[in-house]
């Protein structure tokens, strides 16, 4: 990769959580790098946040969101939501996220060949790259599992106070926990369940 890309970076846990850390670390080898993100957390808030930059850049990388982005959980993540708001102005994206409660080691270890790899992969329009890394120590990682599917029910054990006038929980409705055995075959939460990384597709119902 010849040219150095212009990268913005976002997130949805603030700009002092240590994901965004993670993914400036890589994304420094590959480019220029800006970053926008809040102050504080705004986890499963949406298209709440946008920023302008001086610059159009050529790929938004979004995450590392402490938490898996997998299964049902896509539809309210604000790092999914920021990297189809870049595909809805035409820049590729790719949203990065990782076990809330685990170690960076597999991240680290992996992120900077997989985001060249994604780099030079094609996507249709409207399509995002979606990356999940588990949390297990190198030695307990089982490898990279592409073409994952979204899993029709979703996995949700992060604590988050979304409304901050009330201090209450978001909560879905009729939401399913999943365990490890349960785990739809060829989906994402299987992959990052059982010790891998999980990569898939995630397509904009805007384009």
């Amino acid at each position: 990769m010849d040219k150095k890309l212009k990268i913005l970076l976002v997130n949805d846990d603030g700009i002092s959580s240590p994901g965004i850390v993670h993914l400036a670390e890589m994304a420094m080898q590959l480019g220029e790098v800006w970053v926008a993100a809040p102050s504080s957390q705004c986890s499963a808030m949406s298209q709440k946040l946008k920023a302008v930059l001086p610059i159009r850049p050529d790929v938004v990388f979004s995450g590392i969101n402490i938490g898996y982005n997998a299964g049902f959980d896509i539809a309210y993540s604000g790092t999914v939501a920021a990297a189809m708001e870049a595909v809805m102005n035409g820049i590729p994206a790719i949203a990065f996220s990782a076990q809330h409660d685990g170690s960076y080691d597999v991240t680290d270890r992996y992120i900077l060949d997989i985001a060249r790899e994604l780099l030079a992969a094609p996507l249709a329009p409207g399509e995002i790259w979606n990356v999940n890394f588990p949390g297990c120590p190198l030695d307990e990682f089982k490898g990279i599992l592409h073409e994952r599917t979204i899993a029709p029910k979703f996995i949700f054990d992060n604590t988050y106070s979304a409304n901050p006038r009330s201090g209450g929980m978001t909560l879905i409705p009729d939401a399913d926990f999943i365990a490890h055995g349960d785990a739809p075959a060829g989906s994402d939460i299987e992959a990052v369940l059982h010790g891998y990384i999980s990569i898939g597709k995630v397509k904009s119902m805007v384009l």
